[in-house]
Parts: structure tokens; sequence; C-alpha cells
């Protein structure tokens, strides 16, 4: 591997498994090291690009994810960060602090890196729109994580954290797409739910991802189901009993 190229990558015990394009960022000298940093771009805006010829839904502000203008419907939680999430700084080298200049919000990626281990994070996020000619103040920080096994911190507002704690007792059911079910805090947050339903979609890792979740604390309700993956699933007449119902549309991970 040479810093700059892209490869597709699948970790290993301490991380989540799923294949998935990256970018290597360490210098070619540090081959005699036992790991190479990697930036998985798994955070996209889809779910935002989805909604965005419906008026009642925003995603402008970090917390339109959680409270938007119709709440009782949907709730976005990004446990992994954004691509158009970034952190504020507290501190930091004046270097970075004033090398915004024409880039926008995020500075320079070069010089961001260069002083990474010398900046202060805030917990305040904001999100980057389309219009970001308005954007003042010091570079932000992006605000995505590696979706590693056994991570202590979520990259998201505590507040998001917090209250998806509270939801989850009363979530009914889950349907996991593409969800290996790895990742051990947020498993841990999952034993506080009640009885619920489970589908998995996963292609072949699907009884995995079904049989981990089964191994949790809480109980699981009859019938649950592994399918092989998103899009003949969505075909799958044995969907319409899960979907059917408006506790399924309001509570929902």
């Amino acid at each position: 591997m040479k810093r700059g190229d892209i490869w597709i990558v699948a970790g290993g015990a301490e991380f989540t498994g799923k294949p998935r394009p990256v970018a290597v960022l360490q210098d070619d000298r540090f081959a005699e090291l036992g790991s190479i940093t990697l930036c998985p771009f798994t955070t996209k805006m889809c779910i935002r690009d989805r909604f965005k010829h419906d008026k009642r839904i925003t995603f402008g502000k970090i917390d339109d994810y959680v409270l938007g203008r119709v709440p009782d419907r949907f709730r976005v939680f990004k446990l992994h960060g954004s691509v158009n999430w970034g952190r504020c700084l507290t501190s930091g080298p004046s270097v970075v602090t004033q090398s915004q200049q024409a880039r926008g919000p995020w500075g320079s990626a070069e010089i961001m890196i260069e002083n990474a281990a010398a900046l202060g994070l805030s917990d305040d996020y904001c999100v980057v729109t389309d219009d970001k000619a308005g954007f003042v103040g010091p570079p932000l920080f992006p605000a995505i994580a590696i979706p590693v096994v056994s991570k202590a911190t979520f990259e998201c507002p505590p507040a998001h954290v917090d209250m998806l704690r509270n939801l989850i007792p009363e979530v009914d059911r889950i349907l996991a797409i593409g969800w290996r079910a790895n990742e051990r805090d947020f498993l841990n947050m999952l034993r506080d739910m009640n009885a619920a339903s489970i589908v998995t979609m996963c292609g072949p890792h699907s009884g995995d991802t079904l049989e981990r979740l089964r191994g949790l604390s809480f109980r699981v309700k009859p019938n649950p189901m592994a399918l092989d993956g998103f899009s003949r699933s969505v075909t799958d007449s044995r969907l319409n009993a899960f979907l059917a119902g408006d506790s399924f549309a309001k509570r929902c991970v």
C-alpha cells in the first residue's frame, strides 16, 4: 500500500469486518509498524438526500436528525458521524485555526492532519450544508468514526446518544440492513430493549447477525427472519406482517 491509494479492506477481529473502500493515510515509511491508519467512506448522506423534497423533514442543523418537524415519524441517529458533520475546535495551533481561507468549513486537510494531536475538540457539532459560503469561524474537524468493535465513544452529540438510550426500551422491532451487529457498545445499549421482532438483511452474514441479536438479554419475538439481501428482501411477502402497524413507523432504530 502507498499513501493516497484507494483499497477495499475488511477488518479483522477488532473491526466490524464489512468490506469497505478506504484511503491509505499513513506514510509509506510506516510499513514496519503493525497497523495502518485507514479512513472508511461509510457515512454517506443518503437518508438526507432521500427526503430532500419533503419540506417537513430538514437536516440543516444537527438536532434536526433527531428532532425534526415530524419527530414521531423519523429520528435518524448517526452514531458513526457523517461526511457533512464537523466538530468545533476549542483550541489548536494558529496554523490550524487560521487555515480556513477559501477552503470553506474544512480548512486545509493536510494542516489539520499534521496538527491533529494538538487539537482540542468540543462536543458541539455542525452540519455543513450545500451553501458553504456563509460559514464563519475556525475550520471544523470531520466528525467521522472508524467502525471498530470495541470503541468507547460514538461520533455524534452526547444528547443524541442519550435520546437513543431512552427510546430503546420502546422499540418493538428491528430491521437490520447491511449491519453485522459487531459493535459492542451499541449491542450493550440494545440490552435495555424489551421483546422485539427481528429481521436481518446482510447477505450471507444475515444468520450470524440474527444469532448475535438473539444472544442479547431481551426476548426475541417468534419467527425472526434472516434474509439474504436487501434487493430481494423488499419484495418478500414475509416482510408484510413485520412492517404492518403504526408502531413500527413511530418507534424504529
